[in-house]
């Protein structure tokens, strides 16, 4: 990659070029670090200045991009894990729209009651033996078009009426519902309402619960 003569021993343009893209997600790697390299020869025997940035380039080029594999690698491994069948075999995170019928969860803030806000982390799918507080029994579909609060609440009253339907054991357990926020809905093009059985106290149990 030759680079255009400067005279005066400048600064050479890949030098600089090539630490400025580096610090671009991935496109460091892939565009960053070669024009860092050709930088690097470009400014061997001190003919331009810009090598120390040429060299920096090439380490964040490289640094960034590992970092960025090794947390999606990180997601990746603390997700939860299903058999051939579907059914959950190793806890872990779960993204609301992957949520299935029968699925025993683990909710932080189930206690509060209402419409749950989910963050990262909060929703977990754990084996129905291990202890969870909520299992899902149906998913209601609200329907497509723009996300409208009243609609998908009001949906949620079908959960009640597929609990006996569907529960095993309804003494000391209720419906619960949990639906899409505005931002999950508009994100993630989900309009599933997720109907779950969980205790009157909201507290863990180890059974499962739905036929």
């Amino acid at each position: 990659m030759p680079e255009p003569p400067q005279t005066g021993g400048g600064w050479s343009a890949l030098a600089i070029s090539g630490f400025v893209v580096s610090f671009i997600p991935f496109i460091g790697l892939v565009v960053g670090v070669p024009l860092s390299i050709a930088g690097v020869r470009a400014t061997r025997g001190h003919r331009r200045k810009g090598r120390g940035l040429a060299i920096a380039g090439i380490v964040i080029g490289v640094v960034i991009t590992g970092l960025i594999v090794a947390a999606l690698v990180f997601v990746e491994s603390q997700k939860a894990e299903r058999d051939s069948s579907g059914t959950i075999t190793k806890a872990g995170n779960i993204d609301f729209d992957q949520i299935r019928t029968k699925d025993c969860l683990d909710i932080n803030g189930l206690q509060s009651g209402g419409q749950i806000k989910v963050g990262f982390g909060d929703l977990k799918g754990v084996p129905c033996s291990q202890s969870h507080n909520a299992q899902a029994y149906a998913l209601i579909n609200v329907g497509q078009g723009a996300y409208n609060e009243s609609m998908v609440t009001g949906k949620a009253g079908q959960c009640v009426q597929q609990f006996s339907s569907n529960v095993s054991v309804q003494t000391g357990y209720l419906p619960f519902s949990l639906y899409p926020t505005e931002s999950l809905w508009n994100d993630n093009k989900d309009n599933n309402i997720v109907c779950l059985v969980v205790r009157r106290d909201y507290q863990d149990f180890s059974q499962d619960l739905v036929k």
